[in-house]
């Protein structure tokens, strides 16, 4: 199944949240394989080369060009050449008994015959280059000298018998010859005892002579039946050969970047965190309204929209109030409540700067800040909050609606500040009175925004949501997990509030992803299948599916 631009840019999104990560785990990497290579004792290699030509019974030269090789002689060779007997001759040559043993060295031989050739390539490996050159070519000469053993033993038995009756035979002619001279002397040359002695030496001496020649006969069979090994091409220096440190460490590398990004992508296939509007598709059937990137330099806020009205951050909170006011074609939303599902997502700085962007647009709105345990709404506006919606619940003839607001430096825009923090928030916001007061706001205000606690820590947003046209919820990216989401929004069902949608709010701005989500999502699918008028702006908890 092909990949899609989108899942890319999911994929790519990943890797830029985490590079950090992957980063550090290639460099971790490096730096081991590095400290590997630097610890380890460097390994030299020598290579020598070994004519192996078969034995001829003809006469005639031999040919090294056009004479095919003996694949299965030169493979035969090549275990001979590693055998105990060889590598013992070998040491005993170098004087290397104590220093290496038959087993270690054959362990750093390497001997593989050359591709349609007669040679034998022979490398040898240790730690002293110039003991691996000593080894490279003494190896081969201590081979030559076994195998023509080997090959000359089956000679021995018919030289030996040989040698023995041509010795013999050169004894009875010593004796005979001496018995001779020994004759004439006494007897002179006449004698006729010379006679036979003379023809029995003739006799021994031509026995004598096809010994000889059946012995030189032996060792000419013996000359041909041995096979030529010469060393061809001495080793004349050792290369090192490991360790590889840039190869070990660009491997290394590699190798870490790929645990680094398989890291990545595990954490977060199991991080259940709202990353993206297709992880709140999956818990519910909202739309997401937009998405806020993050505010890098702190003195923006909390008041963006106001002090940087051209800022992309600026544009997606007039984007947000687009999304409201096409949530509320049939009957318009004007009260509105902010809340989310934790402390720190931003609630209170999406409810400020929607304020300052629908009152840009020329309505008159109000603020109201009823998050009666920690109010924020003053601190971002510069404005006091001693005095405010606790002043006026109650009932007090004395304080107005008209006391307690406050003009804002952004025109069209006012604020309820919470005012002296009360003993039984819930149940001010749950009374009668509160209700009036929503009433009350709503024939002096176009748009009254409510900046309410978090959802899971109090029942104050149900309770105030329960009053108001709809509920938009903020979550933050990387910080609201998916099952309080979830739990948010089935508590909001039920008691039948009216969710309008979400916010992404803190969205890493350089992430590669805020401009698909803010283009693509809002652009092409402002709700998740495409249908807003099958919505009716309610969940769907029973059909909820879970997707990670």
């Amino acid at each position: 199944m092909p990949v899609t631009s989108s899942e890319l840019l999911q994929y790519w999104a990943v890797v830029r949240r985490w590079w950090y990560l992957i980063v550090a785990v290639g460099i971790v990497g490096t730096l081991f394989a590095l400290g590997f290579s630097l610890r380890t004792v460097p390994v030299y290699r020598a290579t020598s080369t070994i004519l192996v030509q078969q034995a001829t019974n003809g006469t005639r030269a031999v040919d090294y060009i056009s004479t095919p090789p003996n694949t299965l002689l030169t493979s035969t060779y090549a275990q001979f050449l590693v055998s105990r007997p060889v590598l013992e001759d070998t040491l005993k040559r170098l004087n290397l008994e104590n220093a290496l043993s038959p087993e270690s060295l054959k362990a750093s031989i390497r001997v593989y015959p050359v591709q349609n050739t007669p040679f034998l390539r022979v490398q040898v490996e240790d730690t002293d280059p110039g003991r691996a050159v000593q080894l490279a070519n003494t190896l081969p000469l201590a081979f030559s000298d076994y195998i023509r053993k080997v090959q000359t033993q089956r000679f021995q038995a018919s030289k030996q018998d040989l040698q023995v009756q041509i010795q013999r035979l050169e004894t009875e002619i010593a004796r005979l010859q001496a018995r001779i001279d020994e004759e004439r002397w006494i007897s002179g040359s006449g004698s006729p005892n010379i006679v036979p002695l003379q023809a029995q030496l003739t006799t021994l001496q031509a026995s004598y002579a096809d010994l000889y020649r059946q012995y030189e006969e032996v060792r000419l069979a013996e000359a041909r039946a041995q096979d030529i090994i010469v060393l061809t091409e001495p080793a004349l220096s050792a290369g090192r050969v490991r360790p590889r440190t840039i190869s070990n460490v660009l491997r290394a590398l590699i190798v870490g970047l790929i645990l680094g990004t398989g890291l990545a992508f595990l954490i977060e296939h199991f991080n259940d965190t709202i990353k993206a509007p297709h992880d709140i598709a999956a818990i519910a059937d909202i739309p997401v309204l937009a998405s806020i990137a993050q505010v890098r330099d702190e003195g923006d806020l909390p008041l963006i929209a106001h002090t940087q009205p051209r800022s992309p951050v600026s544009e997606a909170f007039r984007a947000l109030r687009t999304g409201i006011q096409f949530a509320g074609v049939d009957a318009p939303l004007r009260t509105l409540v902010v809340t989310s599902p934790g402390l720190g997502e931003g609630k209170s700085f999406v409810t400020a700067n929607l304020g300052i962007v629908f009152a840009q647009m020329g309505h008159r709105v109000i603020i109201v800040d009823t998050d009666l345990r920690k109010p924020t709404q003053h601190k971002f506006f510069g404005l006091p909050g001693n005095v405010g919606l606790t002043n006026v619940l109650p009932g007090n003839a004395d304080v107005s609606l008209q006391d307690v607001l406050q003009k804002t430096r952004v025109p069209n825009l006012w604020l309820l500040t919470c005012g002296p923090t009360p003993p039984n928030p819930s149940e001010l916001l749950g009374s009668q009175r509160m209700g009036e007061l929503v009433t009350a706001l709503t024939q002096v205000a176009d748009v009254v925004l409510f900046d309410t606690p978090p959802a899971l820590a109090v029942t104050d947003a149900s309770l105030l949501a329960r009053r108001t046209d709809g509920t938009l919820v903020v979550v933050r990216v990387g910080n609201t997990r998916q099952p309080a989401l979830y739990q948010t929004l089935t508590e909001f069902q039920r008691v039948e509030v009216n969710v309008i949608g979400a916010v992404l709010n803190m969205l890493p701005p350089r992430s590669g992803l805020y401009y698909w989500y803010y283009y693509g999502h809002h652009y092409y699918m402002p709700y998740p299948n495409g249908d807003r008028g099958a919505k009716k702006k309610r969940l769907d908890i029973l059909g909820w599916r879970r997707r990670r």
